[in-house]
């Protein structure tokens, strides 16, 4: 299927997942002519459960060299359902264009991949502990923590550490890797300090 849509003066930058095509959430409300970038984005909070997961979901997308940003992304049909809610002059015909689309996608089926397989409940909890090791010994434990995980999450790119793949271990391995390197290296120059202050202390007894 060609990925390069447009509907009439919005030209769409496609975001393919899985083979199938997503649109951005900033995108969409251009193409509904809502003056609001996060018209679409407010749309999907307020009707939330009538999304399904495989409608929409978010990604980091670099918008400008190295700089990224979170992006709510939709398939066509969660782009067809927030249409669906739009109150724009243009709703109706969207909603027709993006149902064309789907006609062809189900003319000319493309293979779907299998489903990739996730870290077991095991490989979870062992990178868990791997992460409060780490995180173990510093005043701000918790931040630390928190700043680990959300460093993985960057790193692979998956919003939640539930859904790590196995392929992505090598990633996080080496993430890991490079976080402990300056964990390590504080712990060291901490220790090191503290040596120098009993000392000190000593010196002075």
């Amino acid at each position: 299927m060609n990925t390069k849509l447009s509907f009439r003066d919005v030209h769409f930058n496609v975001v393919n997942r899985n083979c199938l095509v997503y649109l951005t959430s900033v995108e969409i409300a251009k193409a509904l002519k809502y003056k609001n970038s996060d018209a679409v984005t407010q749309i999907y909070e307020r009707n939330s459960d009538e999304f399904s997961s495989d409608m929409t979901e978010t990604l980091n997308l670099k918008v400008s060299g190295n700089y990224e940003k979170t992006v709510r992304i939709f398939s066509l049909r969660g782009a067809h359902r927030v249409a669906m809610f739009a109150r724009t002059p243009v709703a109706k015909e969207f909603r027709k264009w993006v149902l064309d689309i789907l006609d062809k996608e189900v003319g000319n089926p493309q293979p779907r991949p299998e489903a990739p397989e996730l870290l077991n409940d095991n490989d979870t909890r062992n990178l868990a502990h791997l992460v409060w090791s780490m995180a173990n010994g510093f005043r701000f434990e918790k931040a630390w923590a928190q700043g680990i995980w959300y460093a993985l999450r960057h790193a692979t790119g998956v919003a939640s550490p539930q859904h790590f793949e196995v392929n992505q271990i090598s990633i996080i391995t080496e993430e890991c890797r490079r976080i402990y390197g300056i964990t390590n290296t504080l712990t060291s120059a901490i220790f090191d300090v503290e040596k120098q202050v009993i000392r000190r202390l000593l010196r002075h007894k």
